[in-house]
């Protein structure tokens, strides 16, 4: 989530559904190292996962003191939330991280690399880190399919990219019906 947050004013780098989507992958990676994914397929996961899953990850951000949300009324009317880091120096050890495997300054662990991954299967590298989407975007390409990833990674990634595939194309055809 922090990677998603822009510092200077409080909103997304890109749209609400792609960071739902990265953080139900991110937490179906979780569920499946540890041994608690149930029978579940992965991509049903991400799905049920995708409502709530923004809220769930900022009350735990907020817990441990490193962002919290603020909600306001756009005009009066409209709800408004803002997202706040609280803890710089984390927020910017993350970004850090991303910022220096994508270009290439270092080789992906496992926290960084699933983080790449997850932002690579949301087509949101080149919006959430400054550089050259023409050689992040392949980069990113490079490490979610590299060996580093572990089971749970790749399948994580893979059911991110086909229930967000599978939200597009109910939207758009809703919307040209």
């Amino acid at each position: 989530m922090l990677l998603f947050i822009n510092e200077a004013d409080g909103d997304l780098y890109c749209a609400s559904v792609y960071v739902r989507y990265a953080l139900a992958g991110a937490v179906v990676v979780e569920l499946i190292d540890t041994g608690q994914a149930a029978d579940e397929k992965p991509q049903a996961a991400v799905e049920r996962l995708c409502k709530d899953v923004r809220d769930d990850v900022m009350t735990r951000l907020e817990q441990r003191g490193v962002a919290r949300v603020e909600r306001s009324k756009l005009l009066g009317i409209f709800p408004r939330k803002r997202y706040v880091i609280t803890d710089p120096v984390t927020a910017g050890e993350v970004r850090t991280a991303v910022t220096d495997v994508l270009r290439g300054g270092r080789a992906p662990d496992e926290r960084t690399g699933a983080l790449i991954s997850l932002l690579h299967a949301v087509r949101a590298v080149h919006k959430v880190i400054d550089g050259n989407p023409r050689e992040m975007n392949p980069r990113a390409k490079q490490i979610a399919a590299g060996d580093w990833a572990n089971g749970a990674v790749r399948t994580a990634s893979k059911a991110v990219e086909a229930a967000l595939m599978q939200h597009v194309r109910a939207a758009t055809s809703v919307s040209f019906g």
